[in-house]
């Protein structure tokens, strides 16, 4: 048994933890925010049915750097592309992302 938590833990190390991710969002919010204070970061998460449970479930995250809205509003956009993957591992998903690609001349 002790070899078994050994090897899981060894494999934690190498492939990541998927929660201790998850809980490293609100720093990757707090950088591009203080990077740029226009760029909007928001994350939804959904409390458990407990009151008394402290956890939560993550279910989406937004991100809109700033420099990217301001030129998309101004109209510089040439290219605006949608992308579909899909996820492997324990939480089997879809990413959706959007491209925005700029020329400026």
């Amino acid at each position: 048994m002790e070899v078994f938590r050994a090897q899981t833990e060894a494999i934690k190390q190498v492939k990541g933890d998927y929660e201790g991710q998850y809980a490293l969002l609100k720093d990757y919010a707090f950088k591009h925010q203080s990077c740029n204070p226009e760029t909007t970061v928001k994350t939804k998460v959904e409390t458990q049915p407990n009151p008394s449970s402290k956890t939560r479930t993550f279910k989406r995250v937004y991100v809109c750097l700033g420099p990217l809205k301001k030129a998309f509003a101004a109209g510089k956009r040439d290219y605006l592309g949608l992308d579909r993957s899909f996820m492997k591992g324990p939480y089997r998903r879809t990413i959706l992302t959007t491209t925005i690609l700029l020329a400026f001349i």
